[in-house]
């Protein structure tokens, strides 16, 4: 909604009038170095201009994007939270977020987070090879959707282990300097400092396109993996094909086979289960 125009906001104001009394509008704004850093990251996801991510970094604009709903919410209806307050504790962000929006604590018990809440973020040699892996395939050829891509692309780049990601130092000062007239907006308008730091307490870049050992293993195991995957789906459909043609002993066997080979894999276990009930079901 944050790139939503002035017209587009207007019409969706008339809307939740039709629903509610009143409208309560909350921003989460983080550091703009730390902001424009998660953004080429996320964006390497999907997009292969590597350099350009790299070197030219996003501007928030958050001045524009406030102004823009308050003038169609009132300036009252705004509330800004700064990320690094929710994020002191990652699994308790939307907790958090709940409580400083005014939602009642048994909201925000229910938006608790675990223990085993994953963080999706890409580790930089993972991010940059996917983002060459993208100029190399693109998601979309025409406008429609490439049909050299299988849609799993940027899970095979999930969880590599490897260095953080981080934009170089000459785009984290460029992030840095783009950014005064928001963080000046914000300290102005709802006394928000924590931004209106010196250039000179700006961290050094962790960038680098040095592959880490840590990635290596990581990337090699993820391969074996994906492998092993592609095997197994040939045995499964090589068992099937044989099934449909009548050679029940035949399927038996390569499920066998496919079972010594992947012992955990839950599309074999039930293959086989399905094979030795002699329901014949399909598998996939």
């Amino acid at each position: 909604m944050a790139g939503f125009s002035r017209e587009e906001l207007a019409a969706f104001s008339k809307w939740l009038t039709e629903f509610v009394d009143a409208t309560q509008i909350v921003f989460v704004v983080r550091d703009p170095v730390d902001w424009a850093v998660s953004v080429a990251q996320q964006h390497l996801k999907t997009r292969g201009d590597v350099e350009r991510l790299l070197n030219e970094p996003e501007a928030p604009r958050w001045s524009n994007i406030i102004r823009r709903f308050a003038e169609v919410f009132g300036r009252g209806a705004i509330t800004v939270l700064e990320y690094e307050r929710l994020a002191a504790v990652r699994e308790r962000f939307a907790a958090r977020f709940a409580l400083a929006a005014g939602l009642s604590p048994s909201v925000a018990a229910l938006l608790q987070g675990g223990s085993d809440a994953v963080n999706e973020s890409l580790s930089m040699e993972a991010a940059l090879l996917l983002g060459r892996y993208n100029a190399r395939v693109p998601e979309t050829e025409g406008g429609r959707r490439n049909p050299a891509r299988s849609g799993i692309e940027p899970k095979a780049f999930a969880g590599l282990r490897g260095e953080k990601f981080d934009l170089p130092q000459a785009a984290r000062l460029q992030a840095y300097a783009q950014s005064r007239d928001d963080v000046a907006f914000l300290a102005r308008e709802f006394g928000i400092t924590r931004y209106s730091y010196s250039i000179s307490d700006i961290p050094p870049s962790r960038f680098t396109e040095e592959v880490s050992p840590a990635f290596l293993d990581a990337l090699a195991d993820r391969l074996v993996g994906l492998q092993g995957q592609a095997i197994a789906n040939r045995l499964l459909a090589d068992a099937e094909r044989m099934r449909n043609r009548g050679n029940e002993a035949g399927a038996a066997a390569v499920l066998r086979n496919a079972a010594a080979q992947f012992p955990t894999d839950q599309r074999v276990m039930r293959a086989l289960a399905a094979g030795k009930g002699g329901k014949g079901r399909r598998v996939g």
